[in-house]
């Protein structure tokens, strides 16, 4: 199996009703399930996911599944690439032998055939991007890292990066919405409500009940910067 590694992809003007925004679901497919009820997606929309759909919660194989039965029937999503999804491809590509004891103990057997990676797994996690850029702002699953010759080049970082700081001479205004590293809602509120040039919208859903003010999963509508919240209802 070869695997594709594109770069970040310019979102073109579009028509569209609402642009929409959730982070890190880690399996977490019943709070999936509500939130996506309460956004009531319409073929209108833009759904923009920011990786870390697997490990940890009790059905990685549901969100992959629900993500791409929403790209089959035709509904505008656009999901990115995180962390987990490289280590899983990591080891399916490279260290095949060691994929059924990862898969074990990050509670993501319902990933595979046998011992290996399903094929359509597979398929739709090499493929996904690391980053969009939008008219107003940039999406990636972990940040930027703007020490480099260029951070848009730079594929670890926007999978590991964790406290970085923006430069707005790369980012021209526009802030950078990311996951992977779980903020509590005071800290992801206020830098919605002041127009920060970096915006962490991951509320550590799989962190309900384990770490103090984590537990939710959001969805931020990027036109009205309003927030659903959907309380874990997985554990």
């Amino acid at each position: 199996m070869s695997v594709n590694r594109p770069w970040g992809h310019k979102i073109a003007k579009q028509e569209y009703t609402r642009r929409l925004v959730i982070p890190d679901i880690h399996g977490c497919i019943k709070s999936l399930e509500g939130i996506m009820n309460k956004v009531n997606l319409q073929k209108s929309d833009l759904l923009f996911f920011l990786g870390d759909y697997v490990d940890r919660g009790p059905s990685s194989s549901g969100i992959l599944d629900l993500i791409l039965d929403l790209q089959k029937n035709n509904y505008a999503v656009f999901p990115l690439r995180g962390n987990h999804e490289q280590m899983l491809l990591d080891t399916a590509l490279y260290n095949p032998e060691e994929l059924e004891n990862q898969a074990r103990m990050n509670n993501t057997k319902d990933l595979l055939d046998g011992i290996q990676l399903k094929t359509e797994y597979f398929n739709f996690l090499s493929t996904l991007p690391y980053y969009y850029e939008l008219d107003d702002c940039f999406l990636v699953h972990a940040g930027f890292n703007f020490d480099a010759r260029n951070p848009f080049e730079d594929y670890y970082a926007m999978l590991w990066v964790r406290g970085f700081v923006p430069d707005n001479r790369w980012l021209n205004d526009k802030p950078v919405i990311h996951g992977h590293d779980p903020a509590t809602m005071e800290e992801i509120e206020g830098s919605i409500r002041h127009k920060k040039l970096k915006m962490p919208l991951d509320n550590g859903c799989v962190h309900y009940g384990i770490r103090p003010g984590m537990g939710n999963l959001l969805c931020l509508n990027l036109d009205t910067m309003q927030l659903l919240i959907q309380e874990n209802i997985d554990h």
